[in-house]
């Protein structure tokens, strides 16, 4: 059996990992290379249907992506807010994401347009292998027992 202290180092270098391999994910698909405006394309994505019910049954896998005219907007102050980083900075990127047709002003703050959806849904199912990739570096590490469960596929 493996200690306290090497379990927990172990586990942070697997989160590490899981969190590294996320962040690529993100900036190569997502923000044209940019992790900070993949981290906001991801952000207005969760924004925008932070109102449906995970577990509700609506739009449960990612081959059915929640429509347009079910979004909810967000505004470029709250999303700033909510990723801690400077107004004038998410704006920018916000404006960027404008322009390159992958959002869209709407009354009341920004949604993610339907071909976005697409890309965002293909980067989260490849996201997915990270997850069990975490999983398996935290058996390999001692971490987890192989006896527990694993992500479902």
């Amino acid at each position: 059996m493996i200690n306290t202290r090497n379990t927990e180092r172990i586990a942070l270098r697997a989160a590490l990992g899981f969190y590294l391999r996320c962040s690529r994910e993100i900036a190569s698909g997502l923000g044209g290379g940019d992790v900070l405006r993949g981290l906001i394309i991801v952000a207005i994505n969760q924004a925008n249907v932070a109102h449906i019910e995970p577990d509700s049954g609506q739009f449960a896998t990612t081959d059915q992506p929640v429509p347009l005219e079910e979004r909810r907007p967000i505004s470029v102050h709250a999303l700033s807010l909510d990723l801690g980083i400077p107004y004038e900075t998410t704006r920018r990127h916000v404006k960027a994401l404008i322009e390159s047709g992958l959002c869209r002003r709407v009354e009341n703050g920004v949604v993610i347009l339907p071909h976005t959806i697409e890309n965002v849904s293909l980067r989260l199912r490849r996201n997915f292998e990270n997850v069990q990739a975490f999983v398996t570096d935290l058996r390999r590490g001692g971490v987890l027992e192989p006896t527990d469960e694993a992500p479902l596929s």
